[in-house]
């Protein structure tokens, strides 16, 4: 069981792992580490340095375009086109900063897969990764593609820059996966989790097409991610997520859940009460090799979040963050003598 947890933006949390290679598994992690979040690769290395001794990853995104921008300007309306400043421009120096964690520190890292950007962009971008010694253990295919946004193609909003609707998700499968193979790293494709909400018909038809195209050519991709959240978001809508069947229809691949977390007004007792329900659920929930991502348990000083549930102390962990440091303690080692691994 690999137990990771992290924070949006800029973040650090525990990360856990039991056995190597189990359920299908690519045996990504070390015994024990931590996992860090970087965006577009620019984070302030020097507030991470504290807490490199336990770091079993980096999970990085951006390259040339970052997941926010759009790859070709010429294709976008005027008064649509980000702003300048906006553009991912990844630097050599910036590279070798994560190399010499690589070396000094036995990290390996994560790449998120922005295919909002071309194929070419970003596949050569992986390879100026690979081939300046960059360890990358797993790649993510896009990021809730499957998001009402990318369906009705609202270009202008975050990430948007064409229609992606299931059939077009299953077709970037086909096209984007052969030519990543060249760097034989485990891809995971992007599964949706249900919410109660009218947009479920749409989110199980997505699923129902990769379960489809997975059974005709199993090596279209190695695993699947999920997002999992419950509460109202900050944009006012209800995701709440009763029950996980979602991960139940891909028990036959190894399952990463990249993204969850529980919104609430304030981290009252009463909500991180709350998110820990949610932990136990989620957790109870997956299989040896499973991967177990929640955030935020970290925010540097320099990155100011204006969400109650990210606030954080003068260094840097959050009340979910210490939470969370409690629940492990108590939850982790019962669900890995559930599971025949023993306690860590």
């Amino acid at each position: 069981m690999r137990l990771a947890l992290w924070g949006v933006l800029f973040g650090v949390g525990l990360f856990v792992c039991e056995g190597e290679g189990a359920s299908g598994c690519p045996g990504l992690c070390p015994e024990r580490g931590v996992i860090v979040n970087t965006r577009p690769l620019n984070t302030p290395f020097h507030l991470i340095e504290p807490w490199i001794p336990g770091i079993g990853y980096l999970r990085v995104w951006g390259g040339s375009r970052g997941m926010s921008t759009y790859p070709s300007l010429e294709a976008v309306p005027p008064a649509l086109r980000p702003v300048a400043g906006r553009w991912s421009v990844v630097a050599d120096r910036e590279i070798d900063e994560l190399l010499r964690m690589q070396e000094e520190h036995g990290v390996s890292f994560i790449y998120l897969v922005n295919v909002n950007d071309t194929l070419a962009s970003q596949w050569a971008f992986i390879a100026r990764l690979v081939g300046q010694g960059l360890d990358l253990a797993m790649l993510e295919l896009g990021n809730e593609v499957y998001l009402e946004k990318y369906r009705l193609g609202r270009v202008g909003e975050l990430g948007v820059t064409r229609v992606i609707s299931a059939e077009d998700y299953v077709e970037i499968l086909r096209t984007w996966v052969p030519p990543l193979r060249e760097f034989g790293i485990p891809v995971y494709a992007c599964a949706a989790s249900y919410t109660g909400r009218a947009t479920d018909a749409y989110r199980r038809h997505w699923n129902g097409l990769l379960r489809e195209a997975w059974n005709e050519d199993p090596s279209l991709y190695d695993g699947v991610t999920f997002h999992i959240y419950r509460g109202k978001s900050p944009h006012g809508e209800d995701v709440a997520s009763e029950e996980f069947a979602f991960i139940a229809e891909f028990a036959h691949l190894p399952v990463a859940i990249t993204e969850s977390g529980y919104y609430f007004a304030a981290p009252t007792p009463e909500g991180l009460e709350q998110a820990a329900a949610l932990w136990t659920q989620v957790l109870w929930s997956l299989k040896p090799g499973d991967l177990f991502g929640v955030h935020v348990l970290f925010h540097p000083p320099t990155h100011r979040d204006n969400r109650a549930y990210a606030l954080y102390d003068e260094n840097g962990l959050t009340p979910t963050g210490k939470r969370f440091a409690d629940w492990l303690a108590t939850e982790y080692p019962g669900w890995l003598r559930a599971q025949g691994v023993g306690a860590p």
